[in-house]
């Protein structure tokens, strides 16, 4: 029995380490890679941050668009984000991103008046 809970409490040591050295590893990264690792991490948490569009890194052979942005979240916190439009979007126009970490979820353009002051001063 005393075997038993000990394997079962190494495992959540293990599994507990492992997914916070991926937060850490993806914390400020960008990328399909940092995107996918931090979609099923259940330690980092969704929040929403808020970019000006630009001209798209580069355009595939499908119409979409990926894009390289600078991100805030409410706080004014920046960070490198990437994600990718199903075509590309109208330049200077303000998303708001429904993000966990480097993935994004959905994307959606909001007015400047409703951007939270701290997001719009870095913008």
């Amino acid at each position: 029995m005393k075997k038993l809970i000990g394997w079962i409490l190494g495992f959540v040591v293990i599994v507990g380490l492992a997914l916070g050295g991926a937060k850490l590893i993806t914390a400020n990264q960008s990328g399909e890679m940092a995107g996918i690792i931090d979609r099923f991490n259940p330690i980092v948490k969704e929040e929403a941050v808020y970019v000006k569009t630009s001209k798209p890194v580069n355009v595939d052979e499908h119409g979409n668009a990926n894009y390289k942005l600078t991100a805030v979240n409410q706080e004014g916190k920046t960070r490198t984000i990437e994600f990718m439009a199903m075509g590309e979007l109208k330049q200077d126009r303000f998303l708001k991103l429904s993000s966990k970490g480097a993935y994004v979820e959905t994307y959606e353009e909001v007015p400047r008046e409703k951007l939270p002051d701290k997001a719009m001063e870095k913008l």
